[in-house]
């Protein structure tokens, strides 16, 4: 059987040296020496006189309390998130509006060309004066339902 390779840990960097070394291969130290105050304590190796154990990095007297200004504070904050939706279905609405009033003042200004510049009953790109109506007829619920969504007019 082979014998196992035994190593030590070395008292500066922690690496890992065989016990047949006198030089830690990592960091050139003399691992057959250890120093009384090394310049850098091993975390794996407990010392009496030095505490090891970190310290937390929050106080731990914190008060976690919330005063009612705090409380305060946040409801306005959940209240102005209500306004910002309430915005955003407001800018909702107006583009809807918006979507019906555009195709509509198109085709009541088609409908009025094809009537106002129509020669012998048509128009040079050969359109029929009679579908003028058709376009009135489509432009007017159109405008309608857009001006009503707008909210033109309303106190």
């Amino acid at each position: 059987m082979a014998k196992k390779n035994e190593k030590i840990l070395c008292w500066n960097c922690d690496g890992s040296v065989s016990q047949h070394l006198e030089q830690c291969p990592y960091c050139g130290v003399d691992v057959t020496q250890i120093p009384e105050n090394p310049p850098f304590a091993s975390p794996f190796q407990a010392s009496p006189q030095i505490d090891s154990t970190p310290k937390p990095p929050y106080n731990n007297s914190q008060n976690f309390d919330v005063s009612r200004d705090e409380w305060n504070r946040a409801i306005e904050e959940s209240a102005t998130d209500e306004e910002e939706e309430e915005a955003v279905h407001a800018s909702r609405r107006e583009m809807i509006a918006l979507l019906l009033l555009l195709p509509g003042i198109v085709f009541f200004l088609f409908g009025l060309v094809l009537m106002l510049f129509a020669s012998d009953g048509k128009l040079t790109l050969q359109w029929n004066q009679s579908f003028a109506y058709f376009y009135f007829l489509g432009a007017v619920p159109l405008l309608l339902l857009g001006w009503r969504a707008l909210g033109v007019g309303k106190k």
